[in-house]
């Protein structure tokens, strides 16, 4: 045995040095480290911990950016982000940032001060109710969150962002202890209700735009510091202006856009906001006359959605989906018994476009066919193409609908029909 041992050692020592070396990205050192691709396997490690990532890395590197291509082969190069290859790995970076993978899976290291996790897939965000955290930035938005009672702990925050998960509802204790948070971002989620006097009396800026929310429950707390509060693309019916000043006395913007007051409620919020110098609008006023949405109406620069578009345009553009649905079912049975199914060519669907302003998904010809027939027998060609266009009301998102502002559904069916060639 013992002669093989020089061999052994020899294969190991090539295993070793062949092993791929992860390195920054010129020009983005000293402190800052972007690194492309890095493939990590918590599993993996943890049945094989010879298996670590091997990563060239400056012990004065603060900040490590990891970077992926949006490739389908990429998927499971990065899926959890662990303690392992925070501190192993990446030696202690106090800011990390990881955009556009499939990471699903967040342990949140205690030394951390700034993560930006946006745009990814994460379901869980893993803390420990013992340990104290550094962290004072936190963006976890565009994500899969439905649960966040696990973040009371972070208690040094102050800036968190929620935006674009699936919140329904919020523990009243989440943010109680969050004493430093000053902003705090909740907006395009699920939320229904929301109680405001469980937030941190120091903050100062709250977006809970594309929500829910039918009310607001504005008796029996103050807010001395909130300056900038966002309540667009909601389904408010009303504001009452004095109780919105007594809860939050220091506003300065409020943001009340794309919610379906009736037009008198409308101009009457924005009277008194001017009347109070508050900023209903972010950024610079526009010169050129405010265009909104044919289902919208203006005042002052502002778009608010028509009160009685929300209920009617779910149902008609649900029931127009339904109908060109069954007349292409129809069609197809209707063909199928006319010729042969082996003669039957189908072009298949096209697949949908999905833009993301503000979560909207406009799915284009949502559903096409085209039957063809040899010349001399049948040529018959049918077109079904719905257009559902949904800039607020239900939204289609990996599967879930959610409500959000209103709907509008546009459906065009054409039907083409050519004689028999003879």
């Amino acid at each position: 045995m013992r002669r093989y041992m020089p061999l052994l050692a020899l294969i190991t020592l090539c295993s070793v040095v062949s092993a791929y070396v992860y390195r920054c990205e010129p020009g983005t050192e000293p402190t800052v480290c972007q690194i492309w691709n890095l493939q990590y396997d918590e599993a993996t490690v943890t049945k094989h911990p010879d298996r670590l990532p091997n990563v060239n890395i400056s012990s004065a590197v603060r900040t490590v950016q990891l970077r992926y291509e949006r490739a389908y082969y990429a998927r499971y190069h990065l899926e959890s982000y662990d303690l392992t290859l925070h501190a192993t790995v990446l030696r202690n970076p106090s800011v990390v940032m990881i955009h556009e993978t499939r990471l699903h899976h967040l342990v949140l290291p205690t030394n951390l001060q700034v993560g930006d996790f946006t745009d990814n897939i994460l379901s869980v965000v893993e803390t420990y109710p013992n340990k104290t955290y550094d962290v004072l930035y936190l963006d976890l938005s565009d994500n899969s969150l439905d649960d966040v009672a696990n973040l009371t702990v972070l208690v040094r925050l102050q800036t968190l962002n929620l935006d674009n998960n699936r919140i329904k509802t919020l523990e009243p204790n989440t943010f109680t202890r969050m004493e430093n948070l000053t902003h705090l971002y909740l907006g395009q989620n699920r939320i229904y209700s929301f109680e405001f006097n469980t937030l941190p009396k120091a903050l100062t800026v709250l977006w809970l735009p594309r929500n829910q929310q039918k009310e607001l429950k504005l008796v029996g707390y103050v807010l001395p510091a909130l300056k900038e509060l966002d309540l667009a693309s909601n389904v408010l019916s009303t504001v009452d202006i004095a109780a919105l000043f007594t809860a939050f006395p220091a506003l300065e913007v409020v943001l009340v856009s794309h919610n379906p007051f009736q037009k008198h409620e409308a101009k009457r919020i924005l009277t008194e906001l001017k009347r109070r110098n508050v900023s209903y609008y972010i950024g610079v006023k526009r010169d050129h006359d405010m265009e909104c949405d044919y289902d919208e109406y203006i005042v002052e620069e502002v778009c608010f959605t028509e009160s009685d578009v929300i209920a009617s345009t779910v149902w008609k553009g649900i029931v127009l989906i339904v109908l060109a649905v069954l007349v292409y079912a129809m069609f197809r049975r209707f063909n199928s018994s006319r010729m042969p199914s082996s003669s039957l060519r189908f072009s298949g669907f096209r697949p949908i476009e999905k833009s993301r302003s503000f979560g909207t998904v406009s799915t284009s010809a949502l559903m096409s066919s085209v039957i063809n027939e040899p010349a001399n027998v049948l040529d018959l060609k049918f077109e079904v193409a719905v257009q559902v266009q949904i800039p607020q009301g239900v939204r289609l998102i990996d599967g879930y609908m959610q409500m959000f502002d209103d709907i509008v559904g546009k459906v065009r069916i054409l039907q083409i029909w050519r004689d028999v060639h003879g």
